[in-house]
């Protein structure tokens, strides 16, 4: 792994909007290593240090788009960034680029 994309998620957001700043995150993140990369420079990468879940077409199937769509109308969105606001929410730890 070389890093990580999170994208800024706000109140509102349902799951098509940030399945979006989660693409343009990604990419804005991909544009930012390739520039690195064609001026010469080395990326840090490491290894994936837990055995991850690997997801799969078969995975998303009715149950799951119905297990979305009930914690979105519970408010989880709205949850999880007042969580951030108030600087409660889960720490995850995310990888910057970094030069090698």
């Amino acid at each position: 792994m070389i890093a990580h994309a999170r994208p800024n998620i706000q109140p509102g957001d349902d799951q098509y909007i940030i399945g979006c700043k989660t693409i343009q995150s990604s990419v804005d993140l991909l544009l930012q290593a390739l520039s690195i990369l064609e001026q010469g420079h080395v990326l840090k990468t490491t290894a994936q240090q837990e055995k991850g879940k690997l997801y799969k077409r078969n995975d998303f199937n009715a149950d799951s788009v119905r297990t979305v769509l009930n914690l979105l109308d519970k408010g989880i969105v709205e949850e999880y960034c007042m969580l951030v606001a108030q600087g409660q929410a889960p720490k995850i730890k995310l990888l910057d680029l970094e030069l090698a």
